[in-house]
């Protein structure tokens, strides 16, 4: 699994409504692997996908998490 790191944006509620939706969009059509999104303090804000359970993770698991 490679690791990618993204810059952190502040959105207002719209745009995290469409980033969200964005992110689960990708997560469909990535099925063999998982995406996370984290904020700032590198808390997990969403994290998704098949290759969660493939190594023994759940969203629940670390959504509200921090890295």
């Amino acid at each position: 699994m490679s690791h990618h790191t993204h810059r952190v944006v502040e959105r207002d509620g719209d745009d995290l409504r469409r980033s969200q939706e964005l992110f689960h969009a990708l997560v469909r059509s990535f099925p063999n692997g998982a995406v996370f999104v984290y904020d700032r303090d590198l808390r997990y804000t969403l994290a998704d996908g098949a290759g969660l359970a493939e190594v023994g993770l759940s969203k629940d698991m670390l959504e509200g998490k921090t890295i």
